[in-house]
């Protein structure tokens, strides 16, 4: 039998400081004209759910209704499926802030899923006006382009993926510090690092909830990274047993102890 539950993980675009996404009004130009809901059906089988944040509902362990409110309000900034109005917004957007004057650079590996992915971006790209190329290298080289600033330097966008180990959305916004590791467009605002240190501060789930929802709104109105899909847990079990956890849990305690056989 098949189980699909909860996970933070996310299918994500991260953009590089290379120059086709530095500025913000073309990432969000990119946002919305995005087809994730084509995403999610050719290149997942819709095992994966257009989302608008980059982290997934696993991580809400708490103030669970307020995060789920919070992701609805974002749902325009990054549309499952544009209308007419989103790619007018997004041609818009790129007018004002003027196309890239070169291709942007997608970069990706040969998996399926991660090749719809790419091919879709080089789509919406173009479809607002902007010249883009898909980069595809091996696994292996793919994976440097996460810690190796120099492997990456021949992109402008990378077709990511990331979870985070915590249930809190906190655990992943402070990729967006200035300076952090993983904030590779060179995104800075002090606004912004003032609000992540103090959630990560504030022990009040409701309080931390609220100011976790201001960081997230920042966080996505920058495009700091670009949201696709929200991956779910899967899991794969005998209809002879029972105990395994449907979603993330299962990387963080002894499931197997657990695990046993079905009664009846």
């Amino acid at each position: 039998d098949q189980y699909y539950g909860p996970s933070t993980a996310t299918l994500d675009l991260i953009p590089t400081d290379r120059g086709g996404l530095t500025d913000p009004r073309v990432r969000r130009a990119l946002s919305l004209s995005l087809d994730r809901a084509g995403i999610a059906k050719s290149g997942y089988g819709g095992l994966v759910e257009p989302w608008a944040t980059p982290v997934g509902s696993g991580s809400w362990g708490y103030a669970e209704d307020t995060f789920a409110a919070a992701q609805k309000k974002l749902d325009a900034l990054a549309p499952a499926s544009p209308d007419a109005d989103d790619l007018a917004e997004a041609k818009r957007l790129v007018k004002e802030a003027g196309a890239p004057t070169g291709p942007v650079v997608i970069g990706t590996d040969a998996g399926q899923g991660r090749t719809v992915v790419a091919n879709a971006v080089r789509a919406a790209l173009q479809r607002i006006g902007i010249e883009a190329a898909v980069k595809t290298v091996p696994t292996a080289q793919f994976e440097e382009f996460y810690s190796d600033p120099q492997a990456r330097a021949g992109i402008d966008v990378l077709a990511g993926d990331w979870y985070i180990s915590k249930s809190d959305p906190m655990g992943f916004y402070d990729n967006g510090l200035s300076g952090s590791s993983n904030n590779w467009v060179g995104f800075e605002d002090a606004a912004y690092d003032q609000k992540v240190h103090q959630a990560l501060s504030t022990l009040d789930d409701t309080e931390r909830a609220a100011l976790a929802v201001d960081v997230q709104r920042r966080f996505t109105e920058a495009a700091v990274w670009i949201p696709v899909a929200q991956v779910p847990t899967a899991l794969v079990l005998s209809d002879k047993l029972t105990g395994a956890p449907a979603s993330q849990a299962y990387l963080y305690y002894p499931w197997a102890a657990d695990l046993g056989a079905k009664k009846g």
